[in-house]
């Protein structure tokens, strides 16, 4: 009952939870907020007599150990964000490189001889405005290839190139030594560069770019892919 408790009050169903009492230990599994508690004076809970009282971590904890805890969930997230931010970041600076190539036209050409008229033809020339539909294409783009890593990476990998993870945990004087796992790793590269590149990675842009920026059939944007 104590160890059922324990579990509820952590708001995480736990699939193993041994409760002692005394200066034994009291063990949590990883799944509950990140707990992990290997003795009762750990300051990470308040134990009073046989595990009456079990405190949960806060949610910096909580936040620090949501990636081992939902590797999913964090792969699918950070698909969602850096793809729009990796683009946002793009479109600054082909900008900035818009802006100064037309500046350098001018001034070959003679224009702008006036310093105010130029300086604030400038300041409205630089400014920056961000194309809303591009970033949703990013967006929409890094959350479907999150899912598709995941997906071929894997299990399906896993199970075509079983060595290749092995082989990429390995120290370098091992890695010299393991003749599958360097097969292995071969064909991984072979096989994501020669099939799920070209088979997935880019008809799955170029549809979600006609649907999302373009406003297109898929069929015509599938037909852009050559």
């Amino acid at each position: 009952a104590a160890a059922a408790a324990a579990a509820n009050m952590c708001g995480r169903s736990t699939s193993k939870v041994i409760a002692a009492t005394g200066a034994e230990a009291v063990k949590l599994s990883r799944r509950a907020v990140g707990v992990c508690i290997e003795t009762p004076q750990s300051p990470l809970c308040k134990l009073d007599g046989s595990v009456k009282e079990l405190r949960c971590l806060g949610a910096w904890n909580t936040f620090a150990t949501f990636p081992r805890r939902r590797p999913f969930a964090t792969n699918v997230l950070l698909g969602l964000f850096t793809f729009p931010f990796a683009d946002y970041t793009m479109q600054r600076i082909e900008r900035w490189r818009s802006y100064r190539s037309e500046d350098s036209a001018e001034k070959r050409k003679g224009i702008g001889a006036v310093a105010g008229h130029g300086a604030a033809r400038g300041a409205a020339t630089c400014e920056f405005v961000l194309d809303v539909h591009r970033s949703l294409l990013f967006c929409a783009f890094g959350g479907v290839m999150a899912v598709m890593n995941w997906i071929v990476y894997m299990p399906v990998f896993a199970r075509l190139c079983p060595g290749a993870m092995r082989f990429a945990n390995q120290s370098w004087s091992q890695k010299v030594r393991d003749k599958p796992g360097q097969v292995d790793l071969a064909k991984q590269v072979l096989l994501d560069n020669a099939v799920y590149g070209p088979a997935i990675i880019f008809p799955c842009f170029y549809l979600l770019k006609a649907a999302v920026q373009e406003r297109v059939s898929f069929l015509e944007g599938l037909g852009r892919y050559r």
